[in-house]
């Protein structure tokens, strides 16, 4: 049995941490690269789905935005 996680499943692990999420998502959007600023908010989204999924919570923003980011589309974010 492996003793190692894979990469991806630290990630998300890591990113159910408001904080560390943010500290993330600053240093995507600095690179500026919208392939890259999509994935990471696909990541963000997933364990923040993961966070909801465990507490039973209803997140109606997540439910309406997941699809446009596991499609892989350009969302469309109303302000």
């Amino acid at each position: 049995m492996p003793t190692h996680k894979s990469y991806h499943s630290y990630l998300i692990e890591s990113l159910k941490d408001p904080a560390e999420a943010a500290a993330y998502l600053d240093s995507i959007l600095e690179d500026g690269d919208l392939d890259h600023i999509l994935l990471a908010l696909k990541n963000v989204a997933e364990a923040r789905r993961s966070t909801i999924d465990a507490s039973n919570q209803t997140d109606f923003n997540w439910e309406k935005y997941y699809p446009s980011l596991t499609q892989e589309e350009v969302p469309v974010f109303d302000y």
